[in-house]
């Protein structure tokens, strides 16, 4: 049986590693390593990491896209001079389209995924929408 992780959970890791203190980004990378869940979860938490910060603890924990289906979100692109440019791709789309392809019957994947997205795009929303008539954003996902 899967081992459930909570939005709760979710949001404290999310502040550990958004956290200007070294030492509790460093217990959130082990905290990640250590969990028994699915890695779908972890991948989910890391893509609510900032951008200053996703680089290097990705790169801490390489091992989690060494196994399929996350081989995938691996990528290389070359650059118009020719150096080869190696990314994660954790975009929401890539992540929509791995959990269609893979966790099309997992029902507590498909509304974590839904939890996260909607908490992180509501948030930017409201925070980069300063109108004052705006009350509430509502965002529906669409499982085809």
């Amino acid at each position: 049986m899967e081992k459930s992780f909570s939005i709760k959970e979710y949001k404290q890791l999310k502040l550990m590693f958004n956290s200007s203190v070294q030492e509790d980004t460093d217990i959130a990378i082990e905290n990640i390593k250590n969990l028994d869940v699915e890695n779908i979860y972890k991948i989910l938490t890391l893509k609510a990491l900032n951008l200053e910060k996703k680089a290097k603890i990705l790169n801490k924990l390489d091992d989690l896209f060494k196994e399929e289906p996350f081989v995938s979100l691996k990528k290389t692109t070359k650059t118009s001079w020719g150096v080869a440019n190696s990314f994660t791709d954790l975009s929401w789309n890539t992540l929509y389209d791995l959990i269609l392809k893979n966790y099309s019957t997992n029902l507590k994947v498909k509304l974590f995924f839904e939890k996260v997205f909607k908490e992180e795009t509501e948030n930017i929303i409201l925070e980069n929408m300063n109108y004052k008539f705006i009350d509430n954003v509502k965002i529906n996902i669409k499982w085809l």
